[in-house]
């Protein structure tokens, strides 16, 4: 005779749970990591790129800048000694060459400082495109949130309902439905459907959605 394997029901529950947990898990990484932070890079992608190149620029233009300053306020310095010696013997046209060189120094630094702060200016201008864009990024990904909680809570109540009703469905149909005191399923057995603060119940699990679903959330 050939022994039939009964898979055991336990063992069929629990790699049901963990299909659903598994899942669920799923659904968050999508609902965070793709539709968020994935859209987000994406979308800042070019300012980073921006952002990262500028900032090289200025670290640049700021050491060239820092090169520059000591040696312009040398030959200004020392313009003045120039110029005069040029004056003294007539030469005025050598006195204006002096002032000229010292002139081309100083407006290169001058350049340089403005072509920083136009390029910090620009870095302060993609800052507020990529909050712009984070918002836009959020706004647009939030409904889907309370699309999943809702599904995902509809699915528990008709799960606890399913659960209610066919314990009831069993006991008639087996005969042990019973009355009162030897009824069953007695009132704990769907109290104890959901986490409470009984002994023995997961009182953190019911704490956190207490939270969620509590007196103070209403």
């Amino acid at each position: 005779m050939t022994e039939t394997h009964v898979e055991n029901p336990a063992d069929e529950i629990r790699e049901q749970i963990g299909i659903v947990r598994e899942a669920v898990r799923e659904l968050q990484r999508v609902l965070l990591e793709t539709s968020l932070m994935e859209e987000y890079r994406k979308a800042a992608a070019p300012l980073n790129e921006e952002d990262a190149n500028l900032t090289a620029e200025i670290q640049a233009l700021s050491s060239a800048r820092d090169a520059l300053r000591p040696r312009v306020e040398a030959m200004q310095r020392l313009s003045t000694i120039r110029v005069d010696e040029c004056l003294a013997v007539g030469d005025h046209q050598g006195a204006a060459a002096k002032r000229a060189e010292v002139e081309e120094l100083a407006k290169s630094l001058r350049d340089l400082g403005e072509r920083i702060g136009r390029d910090t200016g620009r870095l302060q201008a993609i800052d507020g495109e990529k909050r712009r864009l984070a918002k836009e990024i959020f706004e647009a990904a939030y409904p889907q949130f309370p699309l999943a909680t809702f599904s995902l809570l509809g699915a528990m109540v008709d799960l606890l309902d399913a659960l209610k009703q066919g314990m009831f469905d069993y006991t008639q149909a087996t005969g042990i439905s019973g009355s009162f005191p030897d009824q069953l399923p007695k009132s704990y057995h769907i109290g104890n459907l959901t986490p409470n603060e009984l002994p023995g119940s997961d009182r953190q699990l019911s704490r956190r959605l207490d939270s969620w679903f509590g007196p103070a959330r209403r």
